[in-house]
């Protein structure tokens, strides 16, 4: 067990990932010729449309043990239920910040099982080019509400095996 830990400096500078704006003026200017019909739309509402889709896909992901399958068969997002690593620490921060206590967090209200969010696109009917290079990167609040509602009903989840592939998994998992 660690026993030493060196307690972070909450003023030091801090390193911000580049985030890219995907709804744009070109993306709407696309959309709108696509489908003319919603040209009177301003880009807020256009935004306020697209964040209300992803929150009804993150809480229907939360609901379903199955998961969902995504618009235009992209893809299929699921919560699994996986055993902690072996050879890593889990530290239990807030026992470290309000006590300064070292301590690892062992998850015993979910029998020490993590909760996932994973994204398939092999198991798919059809094939995409790249495939493998695509990603899928959860919003703050959807990994903050898995966190949240995991503990309660973890059971629900599929367990997943860390040894094989997830698409072979899940295409076994969903038939069944």
């Amino acid at each position: 067990m660690h026993t030493e830990f060196k307690i972070p400096d909450l003023n030091a500078p801090r390193f911000f990932q580049k985030s890219y704006q995907v709804i744009n003026d070109d993306f709407i200017n696309q959309f709108i010729d696509k489908y003319p019909k919603y040209k009177g739309l301003t880009k807020t509402e256009y935004k306020n449309i697209i964040r209300k889709f992803n929150e009804n896909v993150w809480e229907k992901v939360i609901e379903e043990r199955d998961g969902i399958r995504l618009p235009e068969n992209i893809g299929v997002v699921f919560i699994g239920s996986c055993a902690p690593p072996k050879r890593s620490y889990n530290p239990d921060f807030n026992l470290l910040h309000t006590k300064e206590i070292v301590a690892s967090n062992k998850n015993w209200e979910t029998d020490g099982n993590l909760a996932k969010i994973f994204f398939v696109n092999h198991a798919e009917k059809y094939k995409y080019r790249f495939k493998d290079y695509w990603v899928f990167i959860p919003s703050r609040i959807f990994k903050r509400t898995v966190s949240k509602e995991f503990p309660k009903n973890w059971n629900m989840y599929h367990k997943i095996d860390p040894k094989k592939r997830i698409g072979m998994q899940f295409i076994v998992s969903s038939s069944n």
